[in-house]
């Protein structure tokens, strides 16, 4: 395995790690938090559960690419 696939692989172990611990942490939020708002800088008030649905939906467009990216790489 080459220097860039280890730093890689590290990376996004990682990655994982710190999404486990925020998903450990949230889990233990109560229910009235979930619709506390906040200013976002750009948008105005937003509750966290709104913040945590986009953040969820990147996850998944960047996994998306990632594949697309490993069949092209594979042909």
């Amino acid at each position: 395995m080459s220097a860039a696939s280890r730093a890689l692989r590290a990376a996004l172990y990682q990655f994982a790690e710190l999404r486990q611990e925020l998903v450990y942490r949230l889990y233990g939020l109560p229910d009235e938090v979930w619709e506390r708002t906040a200013e976002h800088v750009y948008r105005g008030p937003v509750a966290l559960i709104d913040l945590l649905r986009e953040e969820h939906l990147h996850d998944l467009e960047h996994m998306w690419q990632v594949r697309r990216h490993r069949e092209l790489l594979a042909l």
